[in-house]
Protein backbone atom coordinates (compact mmCIF):
# COMPACT_ATOMS: atom_id res chain seq x y z
CA UNK A 1 0.00 0.00 0.00
CA UNK A 2 2.94 2.20 0.91
CA UNK A 3 4.66 1.70 -2.19
CA UNK A 4 1.64 2.43 -4.67
CA UNK A 5 0.96 5.50 -2.78
CA UNK A 6 4.39 6.94 -3.28
CA UNK A 7 4.58 5.69 -6.43
CA UNK A 8 1.60 7.63 -7.48
CA UNK A 9 2.67 10.83 -5.99
CA UNK A 10 6.38 10.38 -7.16
CA UNK A 11 4.24 10.39 -11.16
CA UNK A 12 2.33 13.14 -10.13
CA UNK A 13 5.24 15.52 -9.65
CA UNK A 14 7.48 13.62 -12.60
CA UNK A 15 4.71 15.30 -14.83
CA UNK A 16 4.50 18.32 -13.06
CA UNK A 17 0.54 17.66 -11.50
CA UNK A 18 1.04 19.72 -8.72
CA UNK A 19 -2.48 19.89 -7.79
CA UNK A 20 -3.00 16.62 -7.64
CA UNK A 21 0.47 16.05 -5.41
CA UNK A 22 -1.52 18.64 -3.28
CA UNK A 23 -4.87 16.93 -3.34
CA UNK A 24 -3.45 13.12 -2.47
CA UNK A 25 -1.48 14.82 0.49
CA UNK A 26 -5.12 16.50 1.37
CA UNK A 27 -6.84 13.17 1.23
CA UNK A 28 -3.98 11.29 2.89
CA UNK A 29 -4.28 13.73 5.89
CA UNK A 30 -8.27 13.85 6.16
CA UNK A 31 -8.61 17.52 5.42
CA UNK A 32 -10.77 16.66 2.04
CA UNK A 33 -12.76 14.01 1.56
CA UNK A 34 -11.47 11.20 -0.72
CA UNK A 35 -13.11 11.86 -4.10
CA UNK A 36 -13.20 8.22 -5.28
CA UNK A 37 -15.31 7.00 -2.38
CA UNK A 38 -18.59 7.35 -2.94
CA UNK A 39 -19.89 3.85 -1.60
CA UNK A 40 -22.71 5.54 0.58
CA UNK A 41 -24.53 7.29 -2.25
CA UNK A 42 -24.10 4.42 -4.46
CA UNK A 43 -26.13 2.00 -2.41
CA UNK A 44 -28.53 5.19 -1.13
CA UNK A 45 -29.72 5.73 -4.76
CA UNK A 46 -29.82 1.93 -5.00
CA UNK A 47 -31.75 1.82 -1.97
CA UNK A 48 -34.23 4.61 -2.86
CA UNK A 49 -35.15 2.87 -6.44
CA UNK A 50 -35.72 -0.35 -4.69
CA UNK A 51 -32.72 -1.93 -6.68
CA UNK A 52 -29.94 -4.18 -5.35
CA UNK A 53 -26.18 -3.93 -7.40
CA UNK A 54 -23.67 -6.77 -7.89
CA UNK A 55 -20.64 -5.32 -6.82
CA UNK A 56 -17.53 -7.11 -8.33
CA UNK A 57 -13.93 -7.14 -5.80
CA UNK A 58 -10.10 -8.56 -7.17
CA UNK A 59 -8.60 -10.72 -4.56
CA UNK A 60 -5.65 -10.65 -6.42
CA UNK A 61 -2.66 -10.57 -4.56
CA UNK A 62 0.32 -10.03 -6.97
CA UNK A 63 0.26 -6.45 -7.96
CA UNK A 64 1.62 -6.22 -11.70
CA UNK A 65 1.07 -4.53 -14.81
CA UNK A 66 -2.57 -3.80 -15.47
CA UNK A 67 -3.60 -5.71 -11.42
CA UNK A 68 -2.84 -2.96 -9.13
CA UNK A 69 -6.29 -3.52 -7.36
CA UNK A 70 -5.99 -2.65 -3.56
CA UNK A 71 -5.28 -5.86 -1.43
CA UNK A 72 -7.83 -7.61 -0.08
CA UNK A 73 -6.33 -7.82 3.15
CA UNK A 74 -6.66 -3.53 3.60
CA UNK A 75 -8.64 -3.46 6.38
CA UNK A 76 -10.75 -0.66 4.38
CA UNK A 77 -11.42 -3.12 1.40
CA UNK A 78 -12.85 -5.55 3.96
CA UNK A 79 -15.08 -3.05 5.54
CA UNK A 80 -16.04 -1.95 1.70
CA UNK A 81 -16.88 -5.74 0.60
CA UNK A 82 -18.44 -6.56 3.87
CA UNK A 83 -20.90 -3.64 3.72
CA UNK A 84 -21.56 -4.11 -0.49
CA UNK A 85 -22.46 -7.95 0.72
CA UNK A 86 -25.32 -6.06 2.64
CA UNK A 87 -26.10 -3.72 0.44
CA UNK A 88 -26.63 -6.53 -2.63
CA UNK A 89 -24.62 -8.96 -4.17
CA UNK A 90 -20.65 -9.04 -4.11
CA UNK A 91 -18.97 -10.95 -7.27
CA UNK A 92 -15.37 -12.14 -7.98
CA UNK A 93 -13.31 -9.89 -10.64
CA UNK A 94 -10.56 -12.43 -11.76
CA UNK A 95 -7.34 -11.00 -12.44
CA UNK A 96 -5.71 -10.55 -16.11
CA UNK A 97 -3.36 -13.18 -14.54
CA UNK A 98 -5.87 -14.96 -13.37
CA UNK A 99 -8.06 -15.23 -16.01
CA UNK A 100 -5.84 -17.33 -17.99
CA UNK A 101 -4.43 -19.70 -15.24
CA UNK A 102 -6.84 -22.23 -13.64
CA UNK A 103 -4.56 -22.29 -9.96
CA UNK A 104 -4.28 -18.27 -9.85
CA UNK A 105 -7.72 -18.12 -10.30
CA UNK A 106 -8.77 -21.14 -7.52
CA UNK A 107 -6.12 -19.03 -4.75
CA UNK A 108 -8.10 -15.74 -6.11
CA UNK A 109 -11.97 -17.17 -5.65
CA UNK A 110 -10.35 -18.80 -1.89
CA UNK A 111 -9.47 -15.46 -1.05
CA UNK A 112 -12.13 -13.63 -1.35
CA UNK A 113 -14.75 -16.02 0.10
CA UNK A 114 -12.41 -16.28 2.94
CA UNK A 115 -12.73 -12.70 3.60
CA UNK A 116 -16.78 -12.58 2.65
CA UNK A 117 -17.38 -15.95 4.81
CA UNK A 118 -19.37 -17.05 2.10
CA UNK A 119 -19.53 -18.78 -1.08
CA UNK A 120 -19.15 -16.09 -4.52
CA UNK A 121 -21.76 -17.28 -7.95
CA UNK A 122 -20.94 -14.22 -9.83
CA UNK A 123 -18.30 -13.13 -11.86
CA UNK A 124 -16.40 -10.49 -14.22
CA UNK A 125 -13.41 -10.36 -16.06
CA UNK A 126 -10.84 -7.79 -15.32
CA UNK A 127 -10.44 -5.79 -18.77
CA UNK A 128 -12.89 -8.15 -20.02
CA UNK A 129 -10.26 -10.71 -21.03
CA UNK A 130 -11.16 -14.56 -21.38
CA UNK A 131 -10.56 -16.90 -23.03
CA UNK A 132 -12.81 -19.39 -24.34
CA UNK A 133 -13.82 -22.57 -23.60
CA UNK A 134 -11.31 -22.43 -20.63
CA UNK A 135 -11.93 -19.61 -18.74
CA UNK A 136 -15.63 -20.41 -18.93
CA UNK A 137 -15.28 -24.21 -18.41
CA UNK A 138 -13.14 -23.33 -15.48
CA UNK A 139 -15.53 -21.18 -13.76
CA UNK A 140 -18.22 -24.23 -13.90
CA UNK A 141 -15.14 -26.14 -12.23
CA UNK A 142 -15.18 -23.69 -9.37
CA UNK A 143 -18.84 -23.27 -8.88
CA UNK A 144 -19.47 -19.97 -10.47
CA UNK A 145 -23.34 -19.70 -12.19
CA UNK A 146 -23.26 -16.10 -13.27
CA UNK A 147 -20.84 -14.66 -16.07
CA UNK A 148 -21.18 -10.71 -16.68
CA UNK A 149 -17.69 -10.14 -19.19
CA UNK A 150 -19.86 -11.17 -22.43
CA UNK A 151 -19.66 -7.51 -23.87
CA UNK A 152 -17.06 -4.66 -26.05
CA UNK A 153 -14.09 -2.42 -23.57
CA UNK A 154 -14.30 -0.35 -26.78
CA UNK A 155 -17.67 0.65 -27.69
CA UNK A 156 -21.56 -0.22 -26.72
CA UNK A 157 -23.53 -2.09 -28.16
CA UNK A 158 -24.50 -6.17 -28.06
CA UNK A 159 -21.42 -8.63 -28.71
CA UNK A 160 -23.30 -11.41 -28.11
CA UNK A 161 -26.08 -10.26 -30.53
CA UNK A 162 -28.19 -10.77 -27.43
CA UNK A 163 -29.39 -8.34 -24.73
CA UNK A 164 -30.84 -11.28 -22.22
CA UNK A 165 -29.11 -14.01 -20.04
CA UNK A 166 -28.62 -17.39 -21.33
CA UNK A 167 -26.69 -20.20 -20.59
CA UNK A 168 -23.27 -20.86 -22.50
CA UNK A 169 -22.96 -23.39 -25.07
CA UNK A 170 -19.81 -25.62 -24.87
CA UNK A 171 -18.95 -26.11 -28.65
CA UNK A 172 -16.34 -28.34 -27.85
CA UNK A 173 -18.70 -30.96 -25.64
CA UNK A 174 -21.67 -29.81 -27.96
CA UNK A 175 -23.47 -29.68 -24.54
CA UNK A 176 -25.54 -26.59 -23.00
CA UNK A 177 -23.99 -25.68 -20.20
CA UNK A 178 -24.43 -24.61 -16.09
CA UNK A 179 -23.04 -21.36 -16.83
CA UNK A 180 -25.56 -18.42 -16.98
CA UNK A 181 -24.24 -15.24 -19.08
CA UNK A 182 -25.32 -12.00 -18.58
CA UNK A 183 -24.03 -10.05 -21.28
CA UNK A 184 -24.00 -5.93 -20.99
CA UNK A 185 -24.55 -3.57 -23.18
CA UNK A 186 -22.94 -0.33 -22.14
CA UNK A 187 -20.58 0.44 -19.64
CA UNK A 188 -19.11 4.40 -18.43
CA UNK A 189 -15.10 3.38 -19.21
CA UNK A 190 -15.99 2.66 -23.05
CA UNK A 191 -18.28 5.40 -23.35
CA UNK A 192 -15.96 8.50 -21.49
CA UNK A 193 -12.21 7.18 -22.59
CA UNK A 194 -12.93 5.38 -26.22
CA UNK A 195 -16.07 6.66 -27.85
CA UNK A 196 -15.33 10.05 -26.09
CA UNK A 197 -19.31 10.87 -25.09
CA UNK A 198 -20.03 13.53 -22.31
CA UNK A 199 -22.86 12.51 -19.83
CA UNK A 200 -25.17 14.19 -21.82
CA UNK A 201 -24.55 11.67 -24.96
CA UNK A 202 -24.32 8.98 -22.34
CA UNK A 203 -27.38 9.76 -21.11
CA UNK A 204 -29.16 10.49 -24.69
CA UNK A 205 -27.28 6.86 -25.85
CA UNK A 206 -29.17 5.16 -22.77
CA UNK A 207 -32.54 6.39 -23.77
CA UNK A 208 -32.39 5.82 -27.21
CA UNK A 209 -31.28 2.12 -26.57
CA UNK A 210 -33.55 1.58 -23.77
CA UNK A 211 -36.25 3.05 -26.45
CA UNK A 212 -35.25 0.80 -28.82
CA UNK A 213 -35.55 -2.58 -26.95
CA UNK A 214 -38.28 -1.90 -24.80
CA UNK A 215 -41.12 -4.78 -25.25
CA UNK A 216 -38.07 -6.89 -26.57
CA UNK A 217 -35.28 -7.50 -24.06
CA UNK A 218 -36.32 -8.36 -20.08
CA UNK A 219 -33.03 -7.11 -18.75
CA UNK A 220 -30.14 -4.33 -19.62
CA UNK A 221 -26.89 -5.47 -18.05
CA UNK A 222 -24.89 -2.06 -17.22
CA UNK A 223 -21.55 -1.95 -16.02
CA UNK A 224 -19.96 1.13 -13.92
CA UNK A 225 -16.99 1.61 -11.69
CA UNK A 226 -16.43 3.69 -8.58
CA UNK A 227 -13.52 5.98 -10.24
CA UNK A 228 -15.53 7.30 -12.62
CA UNK A 229 -18.23 8.57 -10.13
CA UNK A 230 -15.18 11.59 -9.09
CA UNK A 231 -17.12 13.52 -11.78
CA UNK A 232 -20.27 14.68 -10.34
CA UNK A 233 -22.07 14.86 -13.93
CA UNK A 234 -20.92 10.72 -14.31
CA UNK A 235 -21.72 9.81 -10.86
CA UNK A 236 -25.34 11.82 -12.30
CA UNK A 237 -25.94 9.16 -15.53
CA UNK A 238 -25.65 6.13 -12.97
CA UNK A 239 -28.02 7.80 -10.56
CA UNK A 240 -30.29 8.47 -13.29
CA UNK A 241 -30.31 5.15 -14.85
CA UNK A 242 -31.04 3.33 -11.40
CA UNK A 243 -34.00 6.02 -10.33
CA UNK A 244 -34.97 5.13 -14.07
CA UNK A 245 -35.24 8.48 -15.34
CA UNK A 246 -32.74 7.35 -18.05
Amino acid sequence: MLFDLLRSLFGHLLHGRFSAVSRQIQVIGGSIPDPYYHWPSVWKSLKDAGRKGTYFFSANEKQQGNDRQLSIHLSAVQSSIQECSRQGKVGWHPSLQGSVNFSEMQKELALLQQGLLQSITDVRFHYLRFRLPASYQWLIDLGIEREYSMGYGAVNGFRASYADPFPWFNLQKNAVTSLIIHPFCYMDTAAIYHQHYSPYEAIAFLKQLKENTRGVVLQLSLVFHPHCFASPDWKKVHDEVVSGTV
